[in-house]
C-alpha cells in the first residue's frame, strides 16, 4: 500500500491493515485447501438415493454439504471483524473531527459506521449513529451504503452482495451465532461413482447434466435409472464436485477479500 495518510484515521487504517493480513492468511489456506481437494476429486457431498419406481429411477438428494474446515471459518469471521472494526473507528474519527466536536455523546455505545439497507433506514439513523459529522463526511459515508446500489438502477438482489453489507452481515453471524459454513459454487466439474446397490439393477453413474447453481442440503443432484429385482431397492454412490467457497450464493471468498480491500482503502482514502 502506498502513501496512506494518516492523522485522525490512523487507527482506522491500523485496523485496515490487520483484517489485511488476516485476509491473506485466509488466501493462502484456501490455496492449500483448493489445490487438496484437486487431489482428491472434490468436496464429497452427503447423498440420499431415493428410489422412485413409477420412474425406474433414483433421485440424488444432497444431504450433506461440507463446506470450509473450522480454521477457514474462523479466518473468516477474523476477516470481517476486523474490517467492521475498522469501520467503528472512522466513525469515532468523524464524529471526534465533526461540526460540533464538543459534544458530549448520551451514550457511546450508539457511535459506529451505519450499514444501511435503505435510504430510510440511513436517515433514521445516521444523527444517532453519526452525530455531528461534517456535510463533507456524510457525503462519503452515503456513497458507501448498500442501499446505493438499488437507488443506481442495479438488481436489487446485488444489494446483499455489497462488500459493507456482507461484512457486516458476518461479523454479526460471528459474535451472535454459530460461524456460517459458507455456500458451494460449483465450477461444473463433478464426479459419481455407486458404490453398491440392492435388489436392482443400475445404469451407469454420471455426473448430471446440469450442475446446480448452488450445492446445498436437500438439492438434487440427477439421476440414476435402476430396474428393480426384489422388494426394496436401493443405492450407495460417492458424488463429488470441484467447487468455489462463497460467502454469498454468488460471491466467492476470493472475490470478497479483493473487493472490500479495495472498497476499504478507497474509503479511507477519500476521508483522509
Amino acid at each position: 500500500m502506498g502513501g496512506r495518510v494518516a492523522g485522525v484515521f490512523e487507527s482506522a487504517w491500523q485496523k485496515w491493515s490487520r483484517a489485511t493480513t488476516h485476509a491473506v492468511a485466509l488466501q493462502e489456506q484456501l490455496n492449500t485447501w483448493q489445490v487438496t481437494l484437486e487431489e482428491a476429486g472434490g468436496i464429497r457431498i452427503g447423498v440420499d438415493c431415493v428410489y422412485e419406481p413409477e420412474n425406474e429411477r433414483f433421485r440424488l438428494q444432497a444431504t450433506e454439504v461440507k463446506v470450509l474446515p473450522p480454521e477457514l471459518s474462523l479466518l473468516v469471521g477474523d476477516v470481517a471483524h476486523n474490517y467492521r472494526c475498522a469501520l467503528d473507528h472512522i466513525a469515532w474519527a468523524m464524529v471526534g473531527r465533526g461540526s460540533e466536536p464538543g459534544r458530549q455523546v448520551s451514550d457511546p455505545r450508539d457511535i459506529g459506521f451505519l450499514v444501511a439497507k435503505t435510504a430510510a433506514d440511513f436517515r433514521s439513523l445516521v444523527g444517532k449513529r453519526l452525530p455531528g459529522i461534517t456535510d463533507g463526511d456524510l457525503a462519503v459515508v452515503k456513497s458507501m451504503q448498500p442501499y446505493q446500489v438499488g437507488e443506481a438502477g442495479l438488481d436489487p438482489v446485488r444489494l446483499q452482495d455489497h462488500a459493507l453489507r456482507i461484512c457486516s452481515d458476518f461479523d454479526n453471524d460471528d459474535k451472535h451465532r454459530e460461524i456460517q459454513p459458507g455456500y458451494l459454487i460449483p465450477n461444473g466439474r463433478a464426479t459419481c461413482h455407486i458404490v453398491q446397490g440392492q435388489d436392482c439393477e443400475w445404469g451407469d453413474a454420471s455426473p448430471p447434466a446440469e450442475v446446480p447453481g448452488l450445492f446445498e442440503k436437500d438439492v438434487n443432484l440427477g439421476y440414476i435409472a435402476a430396474a428393480p429385482l426384489g422388494p426394496d431397492p436401493k443405492l450407495e454412490v460417492s458424488f463429488r464436485v470441484m467447487a468455489h467457497v462463497a460467502v454469498t450464493p454468488r460471491i466467492p471468498i476470493a472475490e470478497w477479500l479483493e473487493r472490500t480491500y479495495v472498497f476499504m482503502e478507497v474509503s479511507l482514502r477519500s476521508l483522509g
